[in-house]
């Protein structure tokens, strides 16, 4: 009976620290890059650790972002428990870029590291912090979004260009045109007739000048245009752009159709000098 108690008594301590060795027993694995590294296409992955008990079976896996295993291996090492493999990134089915876990098992224990590997199908590689990515489907979908807005906004700003029809104006070639004079229509608005050879056009103003004046109804351009008799071709100029602008149909004045043809009319005769010459000529007599 003391043979047994004595026994207990130093078998205990021998129980006790096989226990703490069981308790103890830590495992590891890592990849050469460190965790979190960033792996391509046939790249190789150096994997290692430390399996604790060499006598337990140890499995090294690597499983993608879905949950999936896409490689596993039984492995063995050496007398302390380390060990080191090699394998070639995107081997079979590592069709996703994500962050990838690479796990390892021995006995009940298991550890894990994660690495990122990059498929190469998309151009921007996900942040392996984030792990969020554009795909290049979605940068297809937002290049061809970014290229219709800017054909929209083109076409809105440009509409007025686009949609208006040209006038007889825009068909022929004036002066005013030259200066960009835009205000200086000859439209619907306008009494004149503005198009034939130059020479005929000045000899049938005369000829209308001289009517007028005889039935006393000569119109005084001058007072029109809001101008002085000795008023130069700028002056004159300017202060048609003026009542251009404040007369023009599109801003829904009352009579601004006919006002705006007076307007024309008056300009036509005084920014040239043989007209003007010619109705001064008559003007002069009232």
């Amino acid at each position: 009976m003391y043979f047994v108690l004595v026994l207990c008594i130093f078998s205990t301590p021998i129980i006790f620290a096989q226990s703490d060795h069981l308790e103890s027993a830590i495992i590891s694995v890592s990849v050469d890059k460190g965790e979190g590294a960033i792996y391509s296409k046939f790249e190789n992955i150096v994997i290692s650790g430390n399996v604790g008990n060499e006598s337990a079976t140890s499995i090294i896996s690597i499983i993608d972002p879905n949950g999936i295993v896409v490689w596993a291996e039984p492995i063995s090492s050496d007398s302390i428990g380390n060990f080191s493999i090699v394998v070639e990134a995107g081997i079979s089915n590592w069709n996703k870029s994500g962050n990838y876990k690479v796990k390892l098992e021995s006995g009940n224990l298991s550890q894990d590291t994660v690495l990122f590997y990059d498929s190469g199908q998309q151009v921007n590689p996900p942040s392996v912090i984030d792990e969020f990515y554009v795909s290049e489907s979605d940068l297809y979908f937002t290049f061809s979004a970014a290229v219709i807005i800017i054909i929209g906004i083109f076409i809105f700003l440009a509409r007025g260009a686009i949609f208006r029809r040209k006038s007889d104006y825009d068909k022929q070639e004036f002066e005013s045109q030259k200066d960009r004079d835009y205000e200086k229509y000859h439209s619907d608005w306008t009494a004149e007739e503005v198009f034939g050879d130059k020479t005929e056009n000045e000899r049938e103003s005369r000829k209308e000048f001289a009517e007028l004046f005889k039935e006393k109804s000569l119109p005084n351009y001058y007072e029109i245009l809001g101008v002085e008799v000795e008023s130069n071709k700028d002056e004159i100029k300017n202060m048609y752009r003026q009542l251009a602008k404040e007369w023009h149909p599109d801003k829904g004045k009352e009579n601004s159709e006919q006002k705006m043809a007076e307007i024309n009319e008056a300009y036509e005769t005084l920014s040239d000098e043989k007209l003007r010459r010619e109705y001064d000529k008559f003007y002069n007599l009232l």
